[in-house]
């Protein structure tokens, strides 16, 4: 099988430091199998708003693996017309790119973005390929989300050509993949149909990483440099620092600990985004939280060491489902403590491995973290459970030699049709 992927905001193997995401891992499963891979990615870096190259760049990942970087002008905000330009940019730059690439066996792009699943879906029916969506985030509805309620009919308005285009890729793709059940009933009533034979859920997954001894005391090294102590309570989080997240609360909840002499705690706030400049000016003050921006894969592996629970704060109303972030904590055996309604707290309560406090509400995250922090025994408890969780559900050995199996079944299904 010659399966071609498609995401515009992953990393991609090449890249400093790079943690494999979805497809960067199924990529791997796939070749392992056997199959043949072409990953097609922008040489803006969504996350760093960086390029990884100035113009168009193949890079060759292995004997059957590769990657087709597209070079575009980028943006500098997450929500800004300058990236719905880049989104038609790249959708226009593969179609013309894909076509001196040979004819793959299946497709499977994410949505996000409308514009290059379009761009797919039109590649699919000009040469007869398979074409599976893969529903990883909720475009552009999410949106709606950010806007003041008054404005929301508004928004709805403005978004409106990019409901249509996803009423186009829905009913047009010839499967739909959701990284939860939610997300795949999204896609399909898009398409207005019931779940079909092409149709499935395969939830995001993580490649758990590991430090040997030596490295994992060094990368400790620099967080007892940055001030963290073994005996301190820290609470990390991971992630790009944007309107989705509800930091308000755990700086609420952090200035109340302060306040209040609770010393032990310490609010790790790993990332960089639009609004860290605000939250940084939020924090003046508080010596219990600390930005230290971006960091790689082994500062993450190190502080997860170090920390006693993971922060999962989404907005109330927020329509993640299963994110990412929740399950890398979960492999490093971290509890969750997660603000989302929904699918994940579904799964926290009748699992473990984590607690649920209602979002915008620093009077429980602070309970919760005190009741936590005197009783080691039921912290150790949740801790056992969150690795189990992980690695009954959410593994990469339980996630993608299953879709590899999937793919391959759609991609035979078509040549027989043929």
């Amino acid at each position: 099988m010659l399966l071609w992927l498609i995401h515009l905001g992953e990393p991609i193997p090449s890249d400093p430091g790079a943690r494999l995401f979805r497809y960067g891992i199924l990529a791997d499963y796939v070749v392992r199998s056997g199959g043949q891979v072409r990953r097609w990615a922008p040489t803006f870096v969504h996350s760093q708003k960086i390029y990884r190259a100035q113009q168009d760049k193949e890079i060759s990942i292995g004997k059957r693996y590769t990657v087709e970087l597209l070079h575009a002008k980028g943006y500098k905000n997450n929500i800004s017309f300058q990236r719905i330009v880049f989104h038609r940019r790249m959708a226009k730059k593969f179609l013309r790119s894909a076509m001196g690439q040979g004819v793959p066996d299946v497709i499977l792009c994410s949505m996000p973005t409308p514009d290059m699943c379009m761009a797919a879906i039109k590649y699919g029916r000009q040469f007869s390929v398979p074409v599976i969506i893969d529903v990883r985030d909720l475009w552009p509805d999410v949106f709606i989300d950010y806007a003041p309620r008054p404005f929301r009919p508004l928004m709805n308005l403005g978004l409106w050509p990019l409901f249509c285009v996803n009423k186009l890729v829905f009913r047009a793709a010839t499967g739909i993949f959701g990284i939860s059940d939610s997300y795949l009933e999204w896609g399909l009533r898009y398409a207005e149909r019931e779940k079909g034979p092409y149709d499935g859920v395969f939830y995001m997954g993580y490649q758990t990483k590991t430090l040997s001894e030596d490295e994992l005391a060094i990368e400790k090294r620099r967080w007892y440099n940055r001030g963290l102590q073994d005996q301190d309570f820290i609470c990390c989080f991971f992630g790009t620092i944007n309107y989705q997240f509800d930091l308000e609360t755990v700086l609420q909840a952090a200035f109340a600990l302060q306040n209040n002499g609770e010393k032990n705690f310490k609010f790790v706030v790993c990332g960089d985004g639009p609004l860290l400049k605000y939250y940084k000016q939020k924090a003046a003050g508080l010596n219990n939280v600390m930005f230290p921006g971006w960091v790689g894969w082994k500062e993450i592996v190190s502080l997860m060491e170090l920390s006693k629970v993971g922060l999962a704060p989404y907005k109330r109303g927020a329509k993640m489902s299963i994110p990412n972030k929740p399950l890398e904590y979960l492999s490093a055996g971290l509890p969750v403590l997660s603000s989302l309604r929904g699918e994940l707290e579904k799964i926290l309560d009748e699992a473990g491995g984590g607690w649920t406090y209602d979002p915008g509400s620093p009077e429980q995250l602070i309970n919760l973290l005190i009741t936590i922090a005197r009783d080691d025994k039921r912290l150790k408890e949740e801790s056992e459970k969150a690795r189990n969780l992980f690695d009954l559900r959410f593994s990469d050995d339980k996630i993608y030699p299953s879709m590899v199996e999937y793919l391959n079944y759609i991609s035979e299904s078509f040549k027989k049709c043929r």
